[in-house]
């Protein structure tokens, strides 16, 4: 069975309501599927993001997004923003 495992793939800033700056992390499941001719061969899965503490973030629109624990709602304007 091949194994998965989260990586890293980069992070921006967004606001919430009172104009403070959060740190939103994009992580991406990876699948190794590597074979006899290609032991290292990996799958990018579906992608997620984080708040820096670990809380799920739900993507609402481009720019705006929702902390899905608080409900708290965040936008952003950063280029990396997904």
């Amino acid at each position: 069975m091949p194994s998965k495992r989260l990586r890293k793939k980069g992070s921006f800033i967004a606001k919430d309501a009172q104009g403070r700056s959060h740190r939103l992390n994009v992580w991406v499941h990876i699948t190794d599927v590597g074979h006899i001719l290609d032991p290292d061969a990996e799958i990018e899965g579906m992608t997620e993001i984080r708040t820096e503490s670990g809380q799920n973030v739900r993507v609402i629109a481009k720019g705006q997004y929702e902390i899905v624990q608080t409900g708290e709602v965040l936008t952003s304007d950063d280029p990396k923003a997904l």
